[in-house]
């Protein structure tokens, strides 16, 4: 075969390989047995390539690697050897030597050139190809890498490393809203930029894992041996930007999230569950916060809540259980309280749970208004049915009165169903006094205009002012259980303390309620200082419309004086 037909299959050899799948060595290799024919035939003794490789996988490192290739032992020296450059990205050159004593002729110069020529070019497609292959993992902006690629190398870091010795950390740079606004964007990327730059230059870049994740967000999987440290040089980075050409400094700080590996984490798993750490750093406004098992089910549940809420109130999920009143001295039904109560897939979700979540997402106005909607309809089939109802209170939350038709839609849900004002009370609470005090003023007025009544809840766990007794024109105080949890028989000052609250209110012709008693000891107490009305286990749990019902056709419970037994 002569050194055309040679070199032809080289061509061919080249243009025939999958690059996208070649790394560098790969390459040289695959090319020994069609470089071989040709030194035989073109005398050559030996090839040398030089090719400036990435010395990581960011690409931001450069190292220099050589190709060496020795095809006969006499090789020439350096002054007959023949050097061919390509200087791009990569810096790539090819020297060839030939045998000792042997001077290339014209035509095996002219090969010579084109072998070398189809190496470099061969070299500079498969570094093309590796690089199209990499930027889809780097980062635009900063060089490191970005979502996909961290959870790629991450990948291929857990094949190799027990991934028990690492940790996630999630970096988010405070305040970095600020700075794009102060110093404009190309400033700001400046400083994501140097940001990036050292938190690449304090991983090890064999073993350690460093990303961006958009905006001012970083990622790193980090040696749980170099953690300590890691996290000490992340907490207060400094920075410089310039400005009016004068180099401003900038201390950066950041809120960091960490996760620990278990045993069955992956990098994917550690990105997830230190960014959730990040948040619940932000939420205790602490700059550093460790990964919490429990906590973060409990926000997966109020996340399943949050997405089922809207649904639950449109499917009529969300209904009615009524806790009676009762006159403890006469043991007639006084009232009751409307409480919502989620049944879903059969089971009853505590309100403990489902409300917060409510507020926290905005629904609480709308299961409230949901409620007086099922009172009122339940008032009326009573009604309707010829059973004498009593006063349901309904509960209204502080974030109602943010709503500037609070008003006008709770009238209006009264007058659809035709409902008398003295069969409806509204509870609030004493923060809704605090927060909204001027829309509640209004409220009150509003609804005594219409004969209903307005009972301040839960009095004694907040701030429980007497002040606004005399700001706010209340029907109804209902004296929370842990006033009565509280107190011991031997507890003198309490005792009296409590009396003389409920002794002013009952001056000023404010009803008192004493609400979640459920023992003996504690009834005896209402007693004692002289209350009347009482809500709570000790006479019954809160009940369904159907039990309820049977309620209002005996409404008859045993009097103080049966309740208690004597000792």
């Amino acid at each position: 075969m002569n050194n055309s037909a040679v070199f032809k299959n080289l061509l061919d050899h080249v243009l025939m390989m999958d690059f996208s799948r070649t790394d560098i060595d790969a390459l040289f290799e695959s090319m020994q047995p069609y470089l071989a024919k040709l030194a035989d035939k073109l005398y050559v003794a030996k090839t040398e390539i030089h090719y400036d490789v990435s010395s990581d996988i960011y690409n931001i490192g450069k190292t220099h690697k050589t190709f060496e290739r020795v095809y006969c032992e006499n090789v020439a020296s350096d002054s007959e050897a023949v050097t061919r450059t390509k200087n791009d990205d990569n810096n790539k050159q090819i020297t060839i030597w030939p045998v000792y004593g042997h001077k290339w002729t014209k035509r095996e110069m002219r090969d010579i050139l084109a072998v070398s020529n189809l190496i470099l070019m061969s070299f500079s497609h498969a570094a093309m190809e590796i690089y199209h292959a990499k930027i889809q993992y780097i980062d635009s902006v900063t060089g490191i890498l970005n979502h996909p690629g961290i959870r790629h190398y991450g990948k291929e870091t857990e094949k190799i490393y027990s991934i028990e010795d690492y940790s996630g950390c999630f970096i988010h740079i405070n305040n970095f809203r600020y700075f794009n606004q102060r110093f404009g964007h190309f400033a700001a990327d400046e400083i994501i930029c140097q940001c990036a730059a050292m938190l690449y230059d304090n991983t090890d870049h064999d073993r350690e894992l460093v990303a961006r994740l958009g905006a001012a967000n970083f990622f790193a999987l980090i040696r749980n041996s170099a953690l300590e440290s890691f996290i000490d040089m992340t907490s207060n980075m400094q920075v410089k930007i310039e400005q009016e050409e004068y180099m401003f400094p900038l201390s950066i700080h950041t809120r960091i999230g960490v996760c620990p590996a278990q045993k069955d984490d992956n990098v994917s798993d550690l990105i997830t569950k230190s960014s959730f750490s990040y948040e619940q750093a932000k939420q205790e406004k602490v700059n550093i916060a460790y990964f919490n098992q429990d906590k973060m089910e409990i926000s997966l549940q109020k996340k399943a809540m949050r997405e089922m809420l809207p649904k639950a109130i449109e499917n009529g999920e969300i209904t009615p259980f009524y806790q009676p009143k009762v006159d403890m001295h006469t043991g007639l039904l006084y009232g009751c309280e409307a409480l919502a109560r989620w049944i879903h897939d059969g089971k009853i979700v505590p309100p403990g749970d489902f409300i917060p979540v409510a507020e926290e997402c905005g629904l609480v106005t709308k299961i409230d208004l949901y409620m007086l909607r099922s009172v009122c309809r339940d008032l009326r089939s009573w009604m309707d049915s010829g059973l004498e109802p009593v006063r349901v209170s309904v509960n209204y939350s502080q974030q109602d009165f943010s709503n500037n038709l609070l008003i006008n839609e709770t009238l209006n849900i009264i007058k659809e169903y035709d409902i008398d004002g003295n069969y409806i009370e509204f509870e609030i609470t004493e923060t809704s006094y605090i927060e909204q005090f001027a829309a509640l003023d209004e409220f009150i007025r509003i609804m005594h205009e219409h004969g209903i009544r307005v009972s301040l809840d839960d009095f004694g766990t907040g701030y429980s002012s007497l002040k606004m007794f005399g700001t706010l024109d209340i029907d109804v105080v209902k004296l929370d259980k842990s006033l009565f949890d509280s107190i011991r028989p031997e507890d003198k000052k309490s005792r009296v303390i409590l009396k003389s609250i409920a002794s002013m209110i009952d001056q000023i012709d404010i009803t008192t309620i004493a609400e979640g008693i459920e023992t003996d000891e504690q009834l005896m107490l209402v007693h004692e200082i002289g209350g009347h009305v009482v809500q709570g286990f000790i006479f019954d749990k809160p009940l369904m419309h159907d039990e309820f019902t049977k309620r209002l056709v005996s409404r008859k419970y045993k009097p103080y004086t049966e309740c208690i037994v004597r000792k």
